[in-house]
């Protein structure tokens, strides 16, 4: 394994398989019983359930940006 600097920016790469559903932040933070008032009504996004459990909301354009949707595929061949 190659030695790196204390504080050395690397490049990475992530995959994951995600659940996912389309959303405002509004609806994601109602659902989740962490509703901040009418903040979020106009920011779209999708709310995603890991692997692991974990639940979260990530703005529409970076979702979009970081993940695709399964071909059927695709799907037969990790058995979602």
């Amino acid at each position: 394994m190659e030695e790196v600097k204390r504080g050395e920016q690397r490049t990475y790469v992530c995959a994951k398989i995600v659940k996912a559903s389309e959303c405002t932040l509004y609806s994601f933070q109602k659902s989740n019983g962490t509703f901040e008032g009418n903040k979020g009504k106009n920011k779209f996004g999708y709310s995603v359930i890991h692997d692991d459990g974990f639940r979260g909301w990530i703005e529409k354009e970076i979702f979009e940006r970081m993940f695709r949707h399964l071909t059927e595929e695709e799907k037969i061949i990790i058995e979602v």
